[in-house]
């Protein structure tokens, strides 16, 4: 490989690498710039000899765009769950007299033990945004349920992704059962 090639490259992992460690940077800019780098090599590693410059240029704009454009669309989703924890956080707050169970889980892709840990490490990151957002963290208990409870089948992407979730179960608590028993809802 030529210099002339390689100087570019080495722009290319170096800014991504840069974004990639970025502290506040979106997955829209992560991922252009992932994109863009990775595209980039592959572009120059399979443009003819003469035209490397010319591929990974043309790599890395295909590669950061499509980037780009799905980390965009993660970033809106993000978004999209972040506002409705928000809501269910001032409900919870709203309603006092209830306790929480906030449970993960995952697909049966990868190993039961793995699978068990991410589960937990799910419910934990649900129940810190609760607590963040002002609920009392004595009302929330976390249980991880691995890949035990799927809802679909692992036989598809789908499924598999619907399996891929937090579920957060409101239960009355003590006082609010014996207000109820008293008839004094």
């Amino acid at each position: 490989m030529k210099k002339t090639t390689i100087f570019p490259l080495l722009i290319l992992l170096i800014f991504s690498l840069l974004t990639m460690l970025a502290c506040n940077s979106s997955k829209t800019l992560k991922g252009g710039a992932i994109g863009g780098a990775v595209d980039g090599i592959i572009g120059g590693t399979i443009a003819k000899k003469g035209n490397k410059s010319t591929g990974i240029l043309i790599g890395s704009a295909i590669g950061g765009t499509a980037g780009a454009v799905i980390g965009r669309y993660m970033d809106k989703q993000a978004e999209e769950i972040r506002r409705n924890l928000e809501e269910l956080a001032a409900t919870l707050i709203k309603y006092e007299d209830t306790e929480i169970l906030v449970q993960g889980h995952t697909d049966a892709t990868g190993a039961a033990d793995y699978n068990q840990e991410l589960s937990v490490k799910r419910a934990g990151s649900v129940k810190d945004h609760l607590v963040n957002a002002g609920v009392a963290s004595s009302r929330l208990l976390t249980q991880g349920l691995g890949e035990t409870q799927p809802v679909v089948s692992n036989e598809t992407n789908s499924g598999r992704q619907q399996n891929r979730r937090v579920e957060v179960v409101i239960v009355a608590n003590k006082q609010l059962r014996r207000a109820a028993e008293r008839g004094d809802l």
